[in-house]
C-alpha cells in the first residue's frame, strides 16, 4: 500500500508538498528502470527548484534507488544520490530514506530538514487513499418485468416458488459447462457477481438457502456467491403466494 501511494501521482506530489500559501508542486513520474521523474516545486514560480530522478532500481514493492539532480532558482545545481525501502514490520510498513554523495559537508542537513514533513504529508495521503478505496455495495437481484422475485408457494422445500427458477434461467443461457458462465451481456452480469467479495442477503433469504444444510448455519456455496450473511431485522410472517421486491428486501 505504502509502495503504490508513493509510486502514484498524488503520494509523489504529496512528498513535495509545503504548508505555504502559493506552493508550488507539479510532479511527470515515468516508473521503470531508467524511466525519469521530474518534479519542480517552490513557494513561487519565480523561486523554483527543480529535481530529475532517474530510476536505477526498481523493486516492487521493497526498493527504490534514484539518481537525482537538482536545479536550484540561482542556477546552480547538485548530484547525489536517494534510496528508499519499504519494510513490512508488525502489519504495517516502514519507509526509510538514505540520502548520499552530496558534494558539501552542509547540504546533507538542509535536505534532512524537509524529510519530516515529507513523510507527514504522504502518510496523510495513504489515509486518504485507503479511505477513498472503500468497497461498493450494488444490489443485484433476479425480478420479473412485473415485480417478483419469486413463484407462488416459496418455503424452505422450494425457495424460488413454482416455477421461480425461469427468474434465473439467463444464467443457463449459453453457460460454458466448466465455468457456468451464460455468454453475452448475462456473462457481464456473471463476471460481475463473481468478482463480488461477500454477500449481504435479507435474513428469511439466507433462513431459506441455509435449511438445504441443517448441520451449518451457512448457506451452501454456489456458482454465483461469496461468502453470504444474513441482514438481522424484525420482519413479519412472509405472506402467501408470490412476493413482490421492496425496498427493504435484499
Amino acid at each position: 500500500m505504502v509502495f503504490e501511494a508513493f509510486t502514484t501521482d498524488g503520494g509523489q506530489e504529496a512528498f513535495y508538498v509545503q504548508d505555504d500559501p502559493g506552493w508550488i508542486v507539479e510532479s511527470d513520474c515515468d516508473l521503470r528502470v531508467g524511466g525519469v521523474w521530474t518534479v519542480t516545486f517552490g513557494p513561487a514560480r519565480s523561486h523554483l527548484y527543480g529535481h530529475r530522478h532517474v530510476f536505477e532500481v526498481v523493486d516492487r514493492p521493497w526498493r527504490l534507488v534514484l539518481a537525482t539532480m537538482e536545479s536550484r532558482p540561482d542556477g546552480s545545481s547538485l548530484d547525489f544520490a536517494i534510496e528508499f525501502t519499504f519494510e513490512a514490520r508488525d502489519g504495517k510498513t516502514l519507509m526509510t530514506m538514505t540520502q548520499s554523495g552530496f558534494p558539501t559537508a552542509e547540504l546533507p542537513d538542509e535536505h534532512g530538514r524537509g524529510v519530516p514533513n515529507a513523510f507527514a504529508r504522504l502518510e496523510r495521503a495513504i489515509h486518504a487513499r485507503k479511505r477513498d478505496a472503500m468497497s461498493a455495495t450494488v444490489l443485484d437481484m433476479s425480478m420479473s418485468l412485473d415485480g417478483f422475485i419469486t413463484g407462488p408457494e416459496d418455503d424452505h422445500d422450494n425457495g424460488l416458488g413454482l416455477n421461480g427458477h425461469r427468474l434465473h434461467d439467463w444464467l443457463s443461457d449459453g453457460a460454458d459447462p466448466a465455468s457456468h458462465r451464460p455468454s453475452g451481456v448475462s456473462g457481464e452480469v456473471f463476471d460481475e457477481l463473481m468478482a463480488t467479495g461477500a454477500v449481504v442477503v435479507g435474513r428469511r433469504t439466507f433462513e431459506l438457502r441455509s435449511s438445504s444444510s441443517p448441520e451449518s448455519s451457512t448457506p451452501p456455496a454456489s456458482p454465483t456467491s461469496a461468502t453470504a450473511s444474513a441482514a438481522e431485522r424484525a420482519s413479519a410472517p412472509p405472506s402467501e403466494g408470490c412476493r413482490r421486491a421492496s425496498g427493504s428486501e435484499a
